[in-house]
């Protein structure tokens, strides 16, 4: 009877433990739906697509100007309505370069603030 009691206990402790981890990822499988986490998503797509556009037509005169097109992700920071808003700024500035890249010889003004 002991022998079948322990073996009780081990069976329901690994029903247990699959169960809590079943909850867990079905309780936060929702959030992996949300806008934030789509965006997030999206922009990990356009980032290896805008990698691979400046790496297609990199060369000394342009190292600069890709450098600072590929580091425009370190500009979206925050959470929520944070991260919205720099979101935004990032991919107007992300635009202005990436047409920058795509035409070099263009005249660009420099608005000084």
């Amino acid at each position: 009877m002991k022998l079948f009691h322990g073996f009780y206990k081990i069976r329901v402790r690994l029903l247990m433990g699959f169960a809590v981890a079943f909850l867990a990822t079905a309780a936060f499988a929702g959030l992996s739906y949300s806008y934030f986490a789509r965006m997030e998503r999206k922009l990990i797509g356009d980032y290896e697509a805008t990698v691979q556009v400046l790496l297609d037509g990199l060369d000394d005169d342009r190292l600069a100007l890709a450098v600072e097109i590929a580091s425009i992700p370190e500009h979206i920071r925050g959470f929520g309505h944070v991260k919205e808003a720099h979101f935004e700024q990032a991919k107007a500035r992300e635009a202005a370069l990436l047409a920058q890249w795509r035409n070099p010889k263009a005249l660009h003004i420099v608005q000084v603030a």
